[in-house]
């Protein structure tokens, strides 16, 4: 449901593999369970999951196995919720990285030395150090905004696409492409704060209204909107309150199959419906809160 097909995917899960010139193990849908036999058995040495799956493995003894060649292991942060523990039992002879997916622009990882100034994304340049010449390969940074209110969190580098000037990924004149994602300065570290009008699934920022209207198009649907729930792996899980039509029967594999065929990316479907008999319109938070009293 998630084809490397982003800057994302390629940046976060291929391009290190390019470069190094190591071997790329991967498995698609995920299985607990196949994951930790090919941990064990192809003599992997770096590993970045969700934190619920790291903790997972670590109460399981997998980390600590003979046969467990990881050196470096990473906790994907799902933004804006970086408030998870940090990697429980990680053992103290690996290295530990966190990595977070800004939007659908980049991806940066960061070494982290234990569990402290962990959910808050560095602020300014990064650098990679090269025999001594160090070359900056992504600054994160601030812009927009006036006194405490949440500012857009944009990047720049070589690394950020370059779009159109009017386009999705237009650059400002310092460079700077806007994520999607909003954030505020706390103790020097850059937080990321939640846009009611956005969705973050599985590293990507969506439109809550461009759901909503994909949704309302179905036409055994007299009014469609989209709502979230949170989920330790994807970040914002998305589901649909739908009003059927009259004597319309109500089915998710119909709705799947209508957006399949017009081109809709599979993560953008709904994992779930919920019948409704009306849904507000007084703002987004008021329509989606008002949703979810009604579970």
């Amino acid at each position: 449901a998630y084809p490397l097909t982003g800057p994302v995917g390629i940046a976060a899960g291929l391009a290190p593999w390019l470069i190094g010139g190591t071997a790329l193990v991967q498995h698609d849908p995920f299985d607990d369970r196949v994951l930790v036999q090919q941990i064990l058995s192809t003599g992997a040495t770096v590993t970045a999951l969700p934190g619920t799956v790291l903790d997972g493995m670590a109460d399981d003894r997998v980390l600590g196995d003979g046969r467990c060649s990881l050196r470096h292991v990473g906790r994907v942060w799902s933004v804006p919720r970086l408030t998870d523990a940090a990697v429980a039992g990680a053992p103290n002879d690996r290295a530990t990285f966190d990595l977070y997916p800004l939007g659908d622009l980049a991806s940066l990882i960061v070494s982290v030395g234990g569990p402290s100034g962990r959910g808050a994304i560095p602020l300014g340049p990064f650098r990679i150090d090269d025999g001594g010449v160090a070359t900056e390969f992504l600054e994160t940074a601030l812009i927009g905004g006036t006194g405490n209110a949440a500012q857009d969190i944009a990047v720049r580098g070589p690394v950020i696409p370059r779009g159109r000037p009017n386009g999705p990924v237009a650059r400002d004149l310092g460079g700077f492409v806007k994520t999607g994602l909003h954030g505020e300065i706390h103790d020097g570290h850059l937080i990321v704060s939640r846009d009611p009008e956005l969705v973050y699934h599985g590293g990507f920022t969506l439109a809550a209204s461009e759901l909503d209207g994909l949704y309302q198009a179905f036409p055994d649907f007299l009014d469609a909107a989209c709502f979230v729930l949170p989920d330790p792996v994807v970040g914002d899980r998305i589901f649909a309150a739908v009003v059927p039509a009259p004597s319309a029967a109500v089915s998710l594999d119909a709705l799947r199959d209508f957006l399949t065929e017009r081109s809709v990316a599979p993560y953008k479907f709904p994992d779930k419906l919920l019948v409704v008999p009306e849904i507000p319109r007084d703002g987004a938070t008021v329509l989606r809160d008002a949703i979810l009293q009604q579970i």
